[in-house]
C-alpha cells in the first residue's frame, strides 16, 4: 500500500534544497580541479602576487600545502555530492510512499561512508591549511584541526537509521507474504 503526499511541502523544499545543493557542489568541484593545475603551472607568478601584495611567504610550503589541500578538498566535494545524490533518491522514495525499500537500506549505509570519510579527509585538509597558513606569514598562527563531534555523531545516526530501513524493509516483505 502506498500513502502518497505529492503536495508535501517538506519534500518539495527538501528536493528543492537537494537539486541546488548538487550544483553548488558540481560548481565548486569544477573550480577547485580547474585551480589546482593553474596555481602548480604557475608557481611563480602566484608567490610574485603574494610578495607583491606586501606577504612574506615560503613559496615551498605554500604550493605544497596547495597540492596536498585541493585534491582532497576536490574528493571531499564529490564524496558530498554523492551524498546529497543518495539522499535525493530516498526522498524520492518517500514521495512515492515507499520508503521502507532494501535500496534506502543501502543508501543510508552508503551516506554513513561517506560523511566518516569527510570526517576523516578533513584531517589532513586541515593540516595542508596550516602549512599554506604557516607559509603566509600573516595568516593566524591558531588553525585548529580536529574532527567534528556532530560530523561523527552523523556517521552513527546514518549507519542506524540504515539498519531501522533494511529491518523495516523486511518487516513489510514478511507482512505481505503473509497476507
Amino acid at each position: 500500500m502506498r500513502l502518497t503526499r505529492p503536495n508535501d511541502p517538506l519534500l518539495t523544499a527538501t528536493k528543492f534544497a537537494a537539486i541546488a545543493m548538487k550544483i553548488v557542489l558540481g560548481i565548486g568541484i569544477g573550480v577547485v580541479v580547474s585551480v589546482l593545475p593553474v596555481i602548480l603551472l604557475n608557481q611563480d607568478a602566484v608567490a610574485a602576487q603574494l610578495v607583491k601584495d606586501g606577504k612574506a611567504i615560503g613559496v615551498d610550503g605554500l604550493i605544497a600545502g596547495i597540492a596536498v589541500a585541493l585534491p582532497m578538498i576536490a574528493v571531499v566535494l564529490v564524496g558530498a555530492f554523492w551524498f546529497v545524490h543518495l539522499l535525493g533518491r530516498i526522498v524520492d522514495t518517500v514521495g512515492e510512499g515507499d520508503p521502507f525499500i532494501p535500496a534506502n537500506a543501502d543508501r543510508l549505509r552508503t551516506m554513513g561512508w561517506l560523511a566518516l570519510a569527510i570526517q576523516l579527509l578533513t584531517l589532513p585538509i586541515g593540516l595542508a591549511v596550516a602549512r599554506i597558513a604557516r607559509a603566509v606569514e600573516d595568516s593566524p598562527s591558531d588553525t585548529s584541526v580536529g574532527l567534528d563531534f556532530t560530523g561523527l555523531v552523523l556517521v552513527l545516526i546514518l549507519f542506524v537509521l540504515a539498519r531501522i530501513f533494511r529491518k523495516g524493509a523486511a518487516m513489510r516483505e514478511e507482512l505481505e507474504g503473509t497476507v
